[in-house]
């Protein structure tokens, strides 16, 4: 895994989710720039991001896990609704 902050790029647009044959990218705090230029600088079009790399085995195993742990809510939730409903919401 790999992060870095404040990527710019002159793009046309930025996916939050990139996928390739052995890399996953995941792009955070997407903001569209716009700044003007000067007789010295030339401006920027494009975004800025935070971006973290995975390998494609990195990836599916936090997706795994995220999907395990949204399963196990799941089940304490259904173990919880008819626990709620037959106090009136006292546990």
């Amino acid at each position: 895994m790999t992060e870095t902050r404040g990527v710019r790029t002159a793009n046309e647009n930025v996916e939050p989710l990139l996928l390739t044959e052995e890399r996953a990218y995941v792009r955070s705090n997407i903001v569209a720039i716009d700044e003007p230029g000067s007789e010295e600088m030339p401006g920027f079009k494009g975004y800025s991001y935070d971006e973290v790399e995975y390998s494609k085995d990195e990836y599916i195993a936090i997706l795994s896990q995220r999907v395990a742990d949204a399963n196990t809510a799941i089940d304490d939730l259904l173990v919880l609704v008819p626990e709620l409903i037959t106090t009136g919401g006292a546990v």
